[in-house]
């Protein structure tokens, strides 16, 4: 049981992390801002989810036809077989040991394994008793369901016993957790407040500037990769003998930093000339004059000369690395960034007034 907690952890753990970018970007363009609570929140939930998965249907048996002819696919609908077994067992034997017995612990897990669903649920979602018991009871269906068909046919034969007692023992937990919900305080940032104050400008914050600063660099690196893998085909296709074999990779290289620059280009000539990172949190340069030409500026800065180093790594300068270090480490000094100073442009929220149009 301590190792598959130990791996429930691990996997809700990395889940979040795999999570954490489409997680940010959906809060921001749903909420209008970064919930660092409910980030908290959803890898618990994630963790939980992953330790339910854990529990109820791992480890897996050995499973032989001699196994599978001793456990035929059964669902026991019968909910008073369980208490009846119990009663025909424990007639006659102190209480204490009914209390102690196996039985009588496989019940109460089953009660407890569901209580953290209406906890996480209520500080996520807000979720009301009735909401939270009808998901958990398909939750627990789902379950029973699997462990009913072999992990839906995967496996010949069932290797737990679906029972309806634990169905309603999970669902029961769940009701648990929705009542303890309603007597702890809501630590997690409420969506439906978040969502009202989607539109009002939010302070320029440096986290807020790196979190932007992240997001061009991830999305920059993606293009960059997809550019590569392009120029790689292209040179195999259309590299011939080595007398143009030099010619033509000069040409697709070029193409290549051609295509990225432009698409770091687009995004300083669309609207109000934000990159896509901070288009996702809600900011945008505003330039001098509002001379177009500043914001191209900006764009190129750092975002050009860095990949101007990722196409070409024969040119592994060392201008470029101090750059790209230097727009993040600016941050530091002032929010507005390296890149907004020479080229002279504030950073603002989309929202405030008197700034350029939302994206």
């Amino acid at each position: 049981m301590l190792t598959q907690a130990i791996n429930s952890v691990i996997i809700g753990g990395l889940l979040s992390l795999l999570l954490y970018v489409p997680v940010v970007i959906f809060q921001y363009r749903r909420y209008g801002k970064f919930s660092f609570s409910r980030s908290i929140w959803l890898c618990i939930g994630l963790v939980y989810l992953t330790a339910v998965i854990s529990y109820t249907l791992f480890p897996l048996p050995n499973i032989t036809a001699d196994f599978c002819a001793t456990h035929p696919r059964h669902f026991i609908l019968d909910p008073t077989l369980y208490f009846r077994d119990m009663v025909r067992s424990f007639t006659g034997r102190p209480l204490s040991e009914l209390l102690r017995s196996e039985e009588m612990m496989q019940m109460v897990l089953n009660v407890v394994l569901f209580v953290p669903l209406g906890v996480i649920v209520r500080q996520l979602w807000g979720f009301g008793a009735g909401r939270t018991v009808a998901l958990g009871f398909a939750m627990s269906l789902t379950i029973e369901l699997t462990q009913y068909t072999g992990n839906w046919f995967l496996e010949p034969c069932s290797y737990r016993v679906a029972d309806i007692n634990d169905l309603l023992a999970n669902t029961l937990g769940a009701l648990f957790g929705a009542v303890l919900a309603l007597f702890l305080p809501r630590l997690a940032a409420d969506p439906a407040i978040m969502a009202a104050q989607r539109m009002n400008a939010q302070a320029l914050t440096r986290s807020r500037r790196w979190m932007g600063q992240l997001l061009d660099l991830m999305f920059t690196g993606m293009v960059v990769n997809i550019v590569l893998m392009v120029q790689d085909i292209g040179i195999r296709l259309f590299t011939g003998s080595a007398a143009r074999s030099e010619q033509t990779q000069l040409i697709i290289d070029s193409v290549a930093v051609g295509l990225t620059l432009c698409y770091l280009l687009a995004f300083s000539l669309i609207g109000n000339g934000a990159s896509l990172g901070q288009r996702i949190v809600f900011l945008c340069p505003t330039p001098k004059g509002g001379a177009r030409w500043r914001l191209i500026l900006r764009s190129m800065i750092v975002q050009g000369v860095g990949v101007s180093m990722l196409l070409l790594p024969n040119i592994w300068w060392s201008p470029p690395v101090w750059v790209v270090l230097l727009a993040f480490a600016s941050v530091a000094l002032t929010p507005h960034g390296i890149s907004c100073l020479a080229s002279g442009c504030t950073m603002v929220d989309v929202r405030a007034n008197g700034a350029p149009a939302a994206c």
